[in-house]
C-alpha cells in the first residue's frame, strides 16, 4: 500500500509544472483535524475542516455541524445540512425541533419512510413559523417525491424548494445542490457566483400537486 502510495504521488507530481523546477518554498497542507468520539453507543469520527487563516486570527464563523462549539469560534450560528437519510433527519429536525438550529438543508430527503409519516404529520400539525429550509427533488419519483412534495406545499416559513427532477439524480444530489444550499443559507454577493454554482433555483413550492 505504501508501494501504491508512493508511486500516485510520483505520477501527480510528474504531471505537474513544478517537476523539474527549483522550488522556492514550502509548507505542510493541512485540511482539517479528526476527532473520535463516542456516542449512542459506538464510536464515530468527527471530521472538522477550518477556513484558511483560522488560527492566525480572531474571526467567528457560523458552523455547519453539532458539537463543536467547545472547540473552535463561533458566531452563533449553526446550521443542519444533510441528504437522503440524513435529509430525512434534517426535515424532522426542523419539523419537531427547529429552534436548534439556525437553518436548515435537506437534499433529496428520504421522506417515503414509514409510509411518508413525516410528511404528513407536518400537515397534520399545522405549519408555524420555522428557521429557512432549503429541500431539494431530484429524480427520485414514487414516495419520496409524493412525500417532498406533500410537505413543500404546506410551508409558509422562509423556504427554497428546488425541484431538480429534470437535471439530477439521487446520487448526484449532494454535489450538485450543497453550493446553493451554502448560498441561501449563508448569502454573499459575488460577481463569481455563476461559475461556481452558487445561483439559488428556488420554487415556492407552495401550489405543488401531490397523490394521496
Amino acid at each position: 500500500m505504501r508501494i501504491l502510495g508512493f508511486f500516485v504521488a510520483a505520477m501527480v507530481l510528474s504531471a505537474t509544472p513544478l517537476y523539474g523546477q527549483d522550488v522556492i518554498e514550502s509548507e505542510p497542507l493541512t485540511i482539517g483535524t479528526s476527532y473520535l468520539v463516542e456516542t449512542h453507543e459506538a464510536e464515530r469520527k468527527v471530521h472538522v475542516v477550518t477556513p484558511q487563516g483560522y488560527y492566525e486570527g480572531k474571526q467567528a464563523y457560523p458552523v455547519v455541524i453539532m458539537m463543536i462549539r467547545t472547540q473552535y469560534r463561533d458566531d452563533g450560528r449553526a446550521f443542519l445540512m444533510g441528504e437522503s437519510a440524513a435529509g430525512h433527519f434534517v426535515i424532522e429536525t426542523w419539523v419537531n425541533t427547529p429552534d436548534l438550529f439556525n437553518g436548515y438543508a435537506a437534499l433529496s430527503p428520504s421522506l417515503q419512510w414509514n409510509g411518508q409519516q413525516l410528511s404528513r404529520h407536518f400537515v397534520d400539525m399545522g405549519e408555524t413559523e420555522r428557521p429557512p429550509l432549503f429541500i431539494s427533488l431530484a429524480n427520485e419519483g414514487g414516495e419520496t417525491e409524493e412525500g417532498i412534495t406533500r410537505l413543500v406545499a404546506k410551508v409558509r416559513s422562509d423556504m427554497c424548494y428546488s425541484d431538480r427532477r429534470n437535471d439530477l439524480v439521487h446520487a448526484n444530489t449532494l454535489h450538485g445542490l450543497l453550493p446553493e444550499a451554502l448560498q441561501y443559507l449563508l448569502p454573499t454577493e459575488a460577481a463569481w457566483l455563476d461559475e461556481y454554482g452558487l445561483t439559488l433555483r428556488c420554487e415556492t413550492g407552495r401550489d405543488a400537486s401531490f397523490a394521496d
